[in-house]
């Protein structure tokens, strides 16, 4: 179950404008629809790194996640 549509675009197959265009061009600009995102967050941002150069980058490096959570 995906989120609700809050609108479909009037492009492609069927719509107001570009109901003539070809399959090609229909599937990479047809068919678009905007939905809602929204985003909440509180709190200074997190920003993870190692003090380090275990990469022999030249620079400090992220941790990254490796395996099973």
């Amino acid at each position: 179950m995906g989120l609700p549509t809050l609108c479909d675009l009037p492009f492609g197959h069927g719509k107001t404008w570009g109901s003539n265009w070809n399959r090609v061009v229909d599937g990479f600009l047809g068919g678009w629809s905007g939905g809602p995102i929204l985003t909440v967050d509180s709190g200074m941002p997190l920003n993870l790194s190692v003090t380090a150069d275990p990469s022999n980058t030249g620079q400090n490096d992220r941790p990254d996640v490796v395996g099973d959570w």
